[in-house]
């Protein structure tokens, strides 16, 4: 079988589908990978990572048993809307910007 995988940038087919990509290779199928963007000329190198997320390191605590309010959102893990899930969540996103834990929102302006 002849496999094409189609990726924005380089590691996307890795962190994407790699367990896949490497289950066809050892069943002998032909990979082959096209990336569209090499991916540093779309880097905005002046941003902060600490600016695009906030550190919860302090609170984070807090963070995970806050979901818990939402009994009947909430599911068994590995639901998305697991407690667990959230503290993964929280981590991915420390890991991403060199903090132990962080999320993607931050308070943008106050008024009044």
């Amino acid at each position: 079988m002849k496999i094409l995988i189609v990726a924005a940038h380089p590691d996307d087919e890795v962190l994407g589908c790699g367990a896949t990509i490497a289950k066809h290779t050892k069943t002998g199928d032909e990979v082959h990978v096209a990336i569209f963007a090499e991916g540093v000329t779309s880097r905005d190198e002046k941003r902060s990572r600490e600016k695009r997320n906030t550190d919860l390191s302090q609170h984070f605590a807090n963070e995970v048993k806050c979901p818990s309010a939402y009994k009947s959102e909430m599911e068994p893990c590995p639901h998305a809307r697991s407690l667990k899930a959230v503290e993964h969540l929280a981590r991915w996103m420390g890991a991403s910007v060199g903090m132990e834990e962080a999320e993607a929102f931050s308070l943008g302006r106050v008024l009044g």
